[in-house]
């Protein structure tokens, strides 16, 4: 006799033990934090090439200032958002995503 003949005299079963997930519960605060880094680091990243570029103006936007300060003021902060927001953002999403080795509790936790 098969487990398909149980069914099919309509006898119950619990099969509740197949339904429960493995994942769990994601932290929300830490992984706010990384993509918040994350998105003012390419912000800041984008308005340094844009000011290096010379698509704005830093002479209308900051009067007194060489483009190269500016410039090198939105990179230095936005690779100090950028780098270690991509790297938890990464870690999340692989994370949740149930990539082996990774796992939740390698996100700094925000207290």
């Amino acid at each position: 006799m098969s487990n398909f003949d149980d069914l099919s005299r309509g006898e119950n079963r619990d099969d509740t033990g197949l339904l429960r997930s493995n994942r769990r519960e994601v932290p929300l605060k830490p992984v706010l934090l990384a993509l918040f880094l994350f998105t003012i680091g390419i912000i800041m990243l984008s308005l340094a090439a844009a000011v290096t570029t010379g698509a704005l103006n830093a002479a209308y936007w900051w009067p007194g200032q060489k483009w190269t300060s500016v410039a090198t003021a939105f990179f230095v902060i936005g690779s100090l958002a950028f780098v270690p927001g991509a790297y938890s953002s990464w870690i999340a999403y692989a994370s949740w995503r149930g990539y082996p080795g990774y796992s939740f509790d390698q996100i700094p936790h925000v207290q």
